[in-house]
């Protein structure tokens, strides 16, 4: 599935859908996509790939630097 911001709000020609600014639209077909572009509905591409799905679990966690856990920072006065 391809997916792309939506830049100026539509309604969709072939669905009837309409698309509000900032949404994601998504399509089968890149032709699709490219025509929307072409007249500035949508903003630039994302593809999902199921490589990029892989590993990203529900119980995966962000990572936190150190420096920013507020437990080893100390007031200085």
């Amino acid at each position: 599935m391809i997916k792309a911001p939506v830049v100026v709000e539509f309604i969709d020609k072939h669905t009837q859908t309409h698309h509000k600014l900032g949404s994601i639209y998504e399509s089968k077909t890149k032709k699709r996509i490219e025509e929307l572009q072409e007249k500035g509905f949508l903003g630039k591409t994302t593809e999902e790939s199921s490589k990029e799905k892989e590993g990203q679990g529900q119980n995966d966690k962000p990572t936190q630097a150190p420096s920013d856990d507020p437990k080893k920072h100390k007031n200085k006065k």
